[in-house]
């Protein structure tokens, strides 16, 4: 993940920081959102130690991390500081039955290569499963907005937001979903499908050129806002 924060740094001329959050299952639900919105409150705290503008915080996230990044905006709510804008890659928003159930490859195209497109998406749909039962100590959890952001009621206080979704990814349904959420709650939401690229592909920096062009395009729209 080093080469993409050097690149989101170096495109938005931002201070990027990299949160070594801790992991499931040793350290489940909420833990490592926890580490996040502790790593921001340290930058808010001293910005003079990070060469950064505390009043213009963004946050970013990969899968995982993009449902994170949901989750301290939540929790930010109730701080000092604003967060001014998110930007999501592939995001995990909904970990729960929800978006789950209304899932069907017929949303794919696999003329191309069924076997392999259908075996993809499969697997991230069944792995889903799996990430419950070693994130969260009790199952209920994953109704909580902290947990699948897409149920979270209220949407209209978040901030401007681009969101990046992979044609051939499991989440994207999810993910589609949440931008028309975004939409309805007259959230400014810029959203890109990548055609042809798979769940997180933006790891492949250097070997996919879509991946530098999602870097760009969100540090573009941060920029925007900024401004």
């Amino acid at each position: 993940m080093g080469n993409i924060c050097k690149l989101l740094a170096q495109e938005a001329n931002a201070g990027v920081v990299g949160v070594n959050y801790r992991l499931a299952p040793e350290h489940p639900y909420q833990e490592g959102l926890d580490d996040c919105l502790e790593t921001v409150r340290y930058i808010y705290e001293n910005p003079e130690k990070f060469n950064v503008d505390a009043e213009k915080i963004g946050l970013v996230g990969d899968s995982v991390g993009g449902n994170f990044a949901l989750g301290v905006h939540q929790l930010s709510e109730e701080e000092e500081w604003k967060i001014s804008y998110i930007g999501l890659l592939c995001p995990l928003v909904d970990l729960s039955d929800v978006s789950r159930n209304t899932w069907n490859i017929n949303h794919y195209d696999t003329t191309k290569d069924y076997d392999l497109i259908y075996q993809e998406l499969v697997t991230m749909k069944d792995s889903l499963l799996f990430i419950q039962s070693l994130y969260l100590t009790n199952l209920e959890d994953v109704l909580l907005p902290l947990v699948s952001p897409l149920l979270r009621e209220v949407k209209t206080t978040l901030p401007p937001i681009t969101l990046v979704t992979a044609e051939f990814d499991f989440l994207r349904i999810q993910g589609e979903e949440f931008s028309a959420q975004l939409v309805n709650a007259g959230v400014p939401v810029r959203h890109i499908e990548y055609k042809g690229m798979d769940h997180a592909f933006v790891r492949k920096l250097g070997y996919y050129p879509q991946a530098a062009d999602a870097i760009k395009e969100i540090a573009s729209h941060f920029l925007e806002e900024l401004r």
